[in-house]
């Protein structure tokens, strides 16, 4: 990431990082949804509005992605592609887990 701060200006690396971090904002809320139902009997923090909230930003989530894909779709690429080359190390390191 080095590299990148002393090559790219701050809103290109700025645009590599949105697309990916929001990508998973939104996958990580999306799992609420598949918890909630699948211990639906278990005790939860009651949220309010749960459903709808949650909903909500998982779509705002989607809509910042989309639009960080709509203005900067290199830059989007570029950090989805930085991304996917850490698979296959944490493919490597899981495998050496056991």
């Amino acid at each position: 990431m080095d590299a990148l701060a002393l090559t790219g200006s701050f809103e290109q690396i700025l645009s590599y990082d949105v697309a990916t971090n929001f990508l998973f904002f939104g996958l990580s809320a999306s799992c609420l949804f598949v918890l909630r139902r699948r211990d639906a009997g278990a005790v939860f923090v009651r949220v309010p509005l749960h459903p709808w909230s949650t909903g909500v930003f998982v779509l705002a989530c989607a809509g910042i992605v989309a639009v960080s894909i709509w203005n900067f779709p290199v830059d989007s690429l570029i950090g989805y592609a930085i991304m996917a080359v850490g698979i296959g190390p944490f493919l490597y390191w899981r495998g050496r887990r056991g």
